[in-house]
């Protein structure tokens, strides 16, 4: 295949799984690096995961495939990684590593499973001046109503405004940033399509734990290991507020839904609310044993729902600051909760792997999603409460339709990516606590 610098080239894997009971068949395609190499295997860890349980002879690091330019070509190679059962391509045993072919077979080994490999010219070019993000999945059964592009990097002679290297609020001019919210056809997250556009904040002395957006969008809070909190205008890229006086480490920041408010939790138990506009704590809370893990506001503003290390979690009364109800159910610290938009559902999610919805009214459990292949760090419904996003430590965003109890979609390869994440309330920024100790957000 010829390369033509002014086009992209979008390659990846489809896995096919047949079932012998029924007539048809589902699939998963996997978006490939143009830049880095891909791991394939039954290690959560790899790129593209294979189910250990369902292929038990699939090697933890079986196989990898990385991009070749040579100036005049575009391809992508496969190499075997030493796996005793071997790597297969169209049948034959692979030796050293191939150039894939559109249309190759791919398995790993004998009894493993079967991935095809396609690779194509996308007609518009798309934006490459960094690198992309290494793999990203869909099902299928979600293709016909979600259209599918590979995760692409900002290009920065198109959006000169932001700049691909860190911002450093204390010495960089005014920059400002597109108004996702006049777009007259918006994008969003729960679109399941997204390119970069990376804005880089940096301000704390120690790691980001977690972060929210203000309902209208215009400003993010970060919560870090250095005692403080941040509000922050994104249009200005600049801290706008500071908030101090806790002893220990902040946890988790959350949004009154009339931005008025701002809750935090913190390692030492409590929970604080902050007026924005006097910039006074106006309150603290109370009741669980270990430190505060997590913190979200329902939608009409009547319940706050807190998490904590002790397994708990807790819905309290706005009005009266009582808990309403205490649910236990997690065998380990809880890491996320989001209250439904209609506020009937609350989700939970836990260092167990486990995620959990539960009645609000009621307080007892709807369900329990499948276990997950790590910790969960963060929850969000679509606004429509169909969709659930779920962040892992593992570094992947997936899209859950929770009430079938089915897996769409995952996002991958955020390298930068620890702790809790935030999604605005329109789907179009997701905000994220780097190793840098800098807050990152991208635009839809």
């Amino acid at each position: 295949m010829t390369h033509d610098p002014s086009l992209s080239y979008s390659a990846c894997l489809i896995l096919s799984a047949y079932s012998s009971q029924v007539a048809n068949s589902s699939e998963t395609k996997y978006f490939l690096s143009s830049t880095e190499e891909v791991l394939i295997g039954r290690e959560v860890t790899c790129q593209i995961a294979v189910n250990s349980e369902q292929y038990p002879t699939v090697s933890r690091h079986h196989a990898k495939i990385q991009s070749f330019e040579d100036g005049s070509r575009m391809s992508w190679h496969i190499y075997d990684l030493n796996a005793a059962n071997g790597t297969y391509v169209n049948g034959k045993r692979l030796q050293g590593y191939q150039i894939l072919q559109p249309g190759d077979r791919v398995m790993l080994g004998k009894d493993g499973p079967e991935f095809l490999f396609e690779c194509q010219v996308v007609s518009e070019p798309l934006l490459t001046t960094s690198e992309p993000n290494p793999a990203e999945v869909m099902t299928s059964e979600s293709r016909d109503d979600l259209s599918v592009l590979e995760l692409t990097p900002i290009d920065t002679s198109i959006i000169p405004q932001i700049s691909s290297h860190p911002i450093n609020i204390t010495t960089q001019p005014v920059i400002t940033v597109p108004d996702v919210t006049t777009q007259s056809s918006p994008r969003s997250l729960w679109d399941l399509v997204t390119d970069e556009r990376i804005i880089v904040l940096s301000g704390h002395t120690d790691l980001i734990r977690g972060v929210a957006f203000s309902p209208d969008g215009k400003f993010v809070a970060s919560g870090s290991a250095d005692k403080t909190i941040k509000i922050w205008n994104i249009a200005l890229c600049e801290e706008s507020q500071t908030f101090s006086g806790y002893k220990l480490a902040v946890s988790a920041v959350a949004f009154s839904p009339d931005g008025k408010l701002l809750a935090s939790g913190s390692a030492d138990k409590t929970i604080k609310i902050w007026d924005l506009k006097s910039n006074e704590e106006v309150q603290t809370i109370t009741g669980h044993n270990m430190g505060v893990s997590a913190i979200a506001f329902s939608s009409d503003n009547k319940f706050l729902a807190s998490s904590s290390a002790d397994k708990t979690i807790r819905i309290w009364d706005l009005k009266s600051t009582e808990v309403v109800h205490t649910l236990a159910g997690h065998k380990m610290g809880v890491n996320a909760v989001a209250f439904s938009p209609d506020v009937q559902l609350l989700a939970s999610g836990s260092a167990d792997r486990i995620v959990k919805l539960w009645k609000v009214e009621s307080g007892e459990e709807l369900l329990t999603l499948p276990t997950f292949r790590s910790s969960i760090n963060a929850l969000f419904f679509s606004p429509n409460g169909e969709l659930l996003a779920i962040s892992t430590d593992d570094k992947m965003i997936r899209i859950w339709n929770w009430r079938a109890e089915q897996e769409l979609r995952v996002f991958s390869g955020y390298s930068w990516q620890i702790g809790s994440i935030a999604i605005s309330s329109n789907g179009q920024m997701l905000a994220c606590g780097s190793e840098d100790k800098m807050l990152k957000i991208w635009s839809i």
